[in-house]
């Protein structure tokens, strides 16, 4: 079920929509997108988060596309040793070339592979698949399961600027699916079932830039007396909680003061504690969410150190 919010846009201003018959297709939303062409300022990106609450490890894979530069990257971090991870691989390809496809059906899948990495996206049906391997990272290999019930809800947004009306960005993010799987890390296997506490959240973006420009993202997910809560923060923009699959919107959240988040209208506090790293990582931050959040229906969920992921987006 798609839920789509509009800020920072007038609709009647923009040059290249005509009608919305006219405009609108599948996109990788699985929902109506706005069409556009994807040439040399076209900026695309699939960023999948998998982390286990209870073992304390957080896998990031992601695949990013900016006119003909390709990124390919892989990290992992573990909490209780603050080791960290990272295989990054950049590629550069004709510009008619492409990765992520344009649009998705109920089966797509996404592919690189080269000596130092191997990284596979495919969706089947309810299922998404996540392959990836780096040998040269302790020997890092994992396959993870993710489900994706039809009738999951999302925080879909789209932005737009004022000064360069063919220029967008839509952003989709999908919180808590289950995830079983296995991974492995040198000597070690650690085999994932649907009951552990392990969740994959999802964050899909398409667009044109006018500018160079970065966006900072929060994001974590955690489960409560039987119920799933997933948080999604954008400072400034727009900020979500799904619970249980079903999308409960909060107004704005500002940072107050270093990492201490709060919405405007009460129902989301929450403070980010760093976790110092064994390397750096300049774009993203691993530590622990503390506060709490009010539901709809007015339900208090505390939320009590969650691992979470802040991430600078440099666009």
């Amino acid at each position: 079920m798609l839920r789509l919010f509009f800020y920072d846009i007038e609709i009647t201003g923009m040059k290249e929509i005509k009608s919305w018959q006219e405009t609108i297709k599948g996109g990788w939303a699985r929902h109506p997108l706005w069409a556009y062409s994807r040439h040399h300022s076209s900026y695309e990106r699939d960023l999948y988060i998998i982390t286990s609450n209870s073992k304390g490890w957080t896998v990031c894979a992601s695949i990013t596309e900016a006119g003909s530069s390709y990124e390919y990257r892989i990290t992992y971090f573990d909490r209780s040793s603050s080791k960290l991870l990272q295989k990054r691989i950049q590629r550069h390809f004709l510009r008619n070339h492409r990765v992520l496809p344009a649009a998705s059906e109920n089966q797509q899948s996404s592919n690189f592979s080269c000596e130092e990495m191997r990284l596979s996206f495919i969706r089947h049906n309810a299922k998404r698949n996540i392959l990836l391997c780096a040998p040269e990272l302790e020997f890092l290999d994992a396959r993870f399961s993710l489900i994706q019930p039809d009738n999951m809800e999302s925080l879909c947004t789209m932005r737009s600027w004022k000064d360069n009306r063919t220029a967008f960005l839509f952003d989709r993010k999908l919180s808590c699916m289950r995830t079983s799987g296995i991974l492995r890390l040198g000597d070690e296997t650690i085999s994932i079932s649907e009951d552990d506490s392990v969740f994959a959240s999802l964050n899909i973006t398409r667009g044109h830039l006018p500018r160079k420009k970065s966006d900072r993202w929060l994001t974590c997910c955690l489960s409560t007396e039987g119920h799933t809560l997933g948080i999604d923060i954008v400072p400034g923009g727009e900020s979500s909680l799904v619970y249980d699959g079903r999308l409960q919107r909060i107004a704005s959240v500002k940072e107050v003061t270093g990492k201490e988040f709060r919405s405007s209208d009460g129902r989301l506090e929450l403070s980010f504690s760093i976790i110092p790293s064994s390397e750096t990582v300049s774009d993203m931050q691993f530590g622990y969410c503390t506060g709490k959040a009010v539901l709809d229906d007015g339900t208090v969920v505390e939320i009590r150190d969650v691992p979470a992921v802040m991430e600078t987006i440099h666009r």
